[in-house]
């Protein structure tokens, strides 16, 4: 059945492409002209140039200017315009006297040719600039954003970026909605896109986050913050201290930590190894303490239930209450996968060398390690 509906649909879609006239030229004037699919002549050779058809019309070109033909050979554009000439939708953009305006289907001029530059924009629009400005027009030519930008840009389906420069190596930013007003100011040093309806934003070298409404909800305070990656939390840093704030603003592990884990390396993002005054412990997500802060090195993630850590310098294995699993003897560990973990130790007298083998959680040697 699919293999049915897909050769009609190639057979109607060669159908109808073979229905567009072809370009051919004339080698004893070098001009172009066109057939039918028949090979009729529909147009006599008179055209310097002639694009294949796209959407009912091609692009002639004429003494270094460019028009519009249809189908049946009509001229719906005089061939006066300074570029080669395409729709996007419903209307194209064309260039004449170095300015640039929109035609539609019917050859009228809807937006007469004074923008100094046109770019295609999302949502139909598009961006235009007038001197040394750019705004925001529709295909009506309706200005939906002013012109005062230094740029415009896409951002997604619902925002341009706008951008004001400060000086000829810095800008600012901020976003344009789809009805062309500002939903925040352009202020900001640098915008990232949405993710979960959440932007991270940068102003006088602090980051915070914003809403699709432009409202900080995250205070643009933080020296960094991270990506909202499972949804409800991300690590930041004030001051050189770093803790965790949620998708409200609240810091919810207090900023008060020399280093803390990352949602990668945390456990399931509900136990953080953190280090606070020169020692590594842990702390859960309401930032209350779950294994005291006296350990010299940590693992971060607790594999299997166990993790290493590292006491009066030698390194053994803890369970999540901070119970003791294996004695601190080792000089290396690592982390376990299926029921053993690698551990070394140095080997006296020049401590240059390791022995390296495999534990059980008993602490038993089961293998020497390659």
């Amino acid at each position: 059945m699919k293999t049915a509906i897909l050769i009609s649909m190639l057979l109607v879609s060669e159908y109808f492409f073979a229905q567009n006239p072809k370009p051919f030229q004339d080698l004893n004037n070098a001009k172009w002209g066109l057939k039918s699919s028949a090979g009729a002549i529909i147009v006599t050779p008179m055209y310097d140039e002639i694009t294949n058809f796209r959407s009912g019309f091609a692009c002639v070109k004429l003494n270094e200017k460019y028009g519009l033909i249809d189908v049946t050979g009509k001229e719906i554009t005089l061939v006066k315009y300074d570029s080669y000439i395409q729709f996007d939708n419903d209307v194209a953009r064309v260039k004449l006297n170095g300015k640039q305006g929109l035609i539609d289907k019917s050859g009228k001029e809807v937006l007469s040719p004074k923008y100094d530059m046109m770019s295609l924009a999302s949502g139909g629009f598009y961006y235009a600039k007038l001197d040394t400005k750019w705004g925001l027009v529709d295909k009506t030519g309706k200005i939906i954003a002013e012109f005062k930008y230094d740029y415009l840009s896409s951002f997604d389906k619902n925002f341009h970026k706008s951008e004001l420069k400060t000086n000829e190596n810095k800008s600012l930013y901020g976003l344009v909605n789809k009805a062309g007003a500002e939903a925040t100011p352009v202020k900001y040093e640098d915008i990232d896109p949405f993710n979960l309806d959440l932007a991270k934003v940068k102003a006088n070298g602090k980051q915070g986050y914003i809403s699709p409404t432009g409202a900080e909800v995250i205070a643009v305070k933080y020296d960094f913050i991270e990506p909202f990656n499972s949804g409800a939390f991300a690590r930041a840093k004030l001051d050189n201290k770093y803790g965790y704030v949620n998708r409200i603003g609240k810091e919810v592990i207090p900023l008060i930590y020399d280093e803390i884990s990352d949602l990668i390396n945390s456990n399931n993002g509900s136990v953080f190894a953190a280090k606070l005054n020169g020692k590594w412990g842990f702390v859960n997500i309401e930032g209350k303490e779950v294994i005291p802060f006296i350990y010299e090195g940590v693992l971060f993630k607790f594999n299997e239930g166990v993790t290493g850590a590292k006491l009066n310098d030698k390194w053994g294995y803890i369970d999540i209450t901070g119970k003791e699993i294996i004695p601190f003897k080792y000089d290396a560990v690592k982390p376990f996968y299926s029921g053993k973990a690698e551990v070394s130790l140095l080997i006296p007298p020049k401590y240059s060398s390791w022995d390296t083998f495999y534990i059980n959680k008993t602490g038993d040697i089961i293998e020497k390690s390659n």
